[in-house]
C-alpha cells in the first residue's frame, strides 16, 4: 500500500499490516498490529494558552486566548491513563478562565475544554507538580 518511505496515519481502531513485494517476489505480509486511538483531537481552533504549566497542586491555572464566542466552559481533567479525575464549569471573562487546580498526584494530565453552546472543544496537556 504505497511506496518506500511512505507512512500511514491510523484514524480508526482496528488491525493493520503491510504487504511487501520486492522485485516481483512476494507478496509478504508483515505482522498484524492492533491499533487503538487513545487521543482526543482538537475539534476547534485557536492557540489557547495555559499557564503556569507546570502548575503546582492547589494553584490557579489560567486559560486565556479563548475564542471570543466562548463564554461558559465545561472542563474535564484526565490522567495519563485516561481516567477521569475531575469535572468543573467556569465562566470566561475577557476570553480568560481561571481554575483552582485540585490536589492531584504529580504527573501529566489532559484538560478537555468544551463550550456546548458554541461547539468549541479543545484538548491540552498540563503537568502538575
Amino acid at each position: 500500500m504505497g511506496t518506500p518511505g511512505t507512512s500511514y496515519t491510523v484514524t480508526v481502531n482496528g488491525e493493520y499490516r503491510t504487504t511487501i513485494t520486492n522485485n516481483g517476489c512476494g507478496p509478504v505480509a508483515s505482522n498484524t498490529i492492533n491499533a487503538v486511538i487513545t487521543t482526543v483531537p482538537n475539534i476547534s481552533g485557536g492557540n489557547v494558552r495555559l499557564y503556569p504549566n507546570p502548575v503546582q497542586n492547589g494553584q490557579k491555572l489560567t486559560i486565556d486566548s479563548l475564542p471570543t464566542y466562548t463564554t461558559k466552559l465545561s472542563i474535564r481533567i484526565y490522567d495519563a491513563k485516561g481516567s477521569h479525575i475531575v469535572s468543573m464549569e467556569s465562566q470566561a471573562v475577557n476570553r480568560t478562565v481561571q481554575l483552582q487546580i485540585p490536589f492531584m498526584a504529580s504527573g501529566l494530565y489532559m484538560i478537555v475544554m468544551e463550550d456546548d453552546r458554541s461547539g468549541y472543544k479543545k484538548v491540552e496537556k498540563i503537568i502538575v507538580n
